[in-house]
């Protein structure tokens, strides 16, 4: 794959003055270029391993904590999306119970498997396990407990962050350690990529933007390699789009029964 070639985003008349606006976005285009030219044969390897568990009727299933709980969204239930992708959304590590229990959250051992306990996993799915930092309990024994149950696991990381941190788990483990194919997302460490002069912190954060642009990637090349199969994934389309909400309606109605949140 083609690196994506750098350029002044912002370089029209109605940009003037938006410098750090346009660093950050100049720094997502640079993030972009990275994953492009790093991780495309990891991220080929994972829309392989996707397309062969769905074309034995295996699900996706898509987990993160805190601000990654977004990717499982973002893959869950919405128009170009999968119908067969289940996402994995507890609410004690999202912020519907307040944020600073979500951090809190993370880091209890044992919390994982309690957590797969409610949703319908079955051996030769697929689960995607996201988490920026790598290096909390709960990303790392949702990865070891999804292989304990024959799940084909995968990271999205920042290898960077993770390699510069210790692990929070008793095992010394990190996710990208744990799982059978892990992508980096490329980002450094702390996730925020923009410094300003007199803040003490920078801002700016990338994790969210490179997980949904591995996400999706990866999610086309899997509708590719199906329809090479043969096989026609069930796909929602946009409910307003003429007969937009037959499809999804009858989509919903295949797969209630395994998919816990539709």
């Amino acid at each position: 794959m083609d690196t994506i070639d750098s350029f002044d985003i912002c370089s029209v008349d109605g940009c003037k003055g938006f410098e750090i606006g346009r660093e950050y976005l100049t720094n997502i285009v640079d993030l972009m270029s990275r994953i492009c030219s790093t991780q495309e044969q990891k991220m080929e390897k994972a829309a392989v391993a996707i397309a062969d568990s769905m074309a034995h009727n295996g699900l996706l299933h898509v987990f993160g904590t805190g601000h990654s709980h977004m990717l499982a969204e973002e893959v869950f239930y919405r128009a170009g999306g999968f119908a067969n992708v289940n996402a994995i959304l507890e609410t004690g590590l999202m912020f519907n119970d307040g944020a600073a229990k979500s951090t809190a959250l993370e880091r209890v051992q044992g919390y994982a498997s309690i957590i797969l306990n409610d949703y319908d996993v079955s051996p030769g799915d697929v689960i995607i396990i996201a988490s920026n930092s790598g290096i909390n309990p709960v990303p790392v024994e949702m990865a070891m407990e999804a292989k304990k149950r024959g799940l084909f696991t995968i990271a999205i990381t920042s290898l960077q962050h993770s390699n510069s941190m210790d692990s929070r788990h008793p095992s010394n483990k990190k996710l990208y350690e744990v799982v059978d194919l892990y992508i980096d997302n490329c980002c450094g460490t702390g996730d925020a990529s923009v410094a300003i002069k007199d803040l003490p912190y920078p801002v700016g954060p990338t994790s969210t933007v490179a997980g949904i642009l591995i996400l999706n990637s990866i999610m086309c090349q899997v509708a590719q390699r199906l329809v090479r199969k043969g096989i026609i994934p069930p796909i929602y389309v946009s409910s307003n789009i003429n007969n937009g909400d037959r499809v999804d309606s009858e989509l919903v109605k295949r797969f209630k029964g395994k998919i816990r949140h539709l």
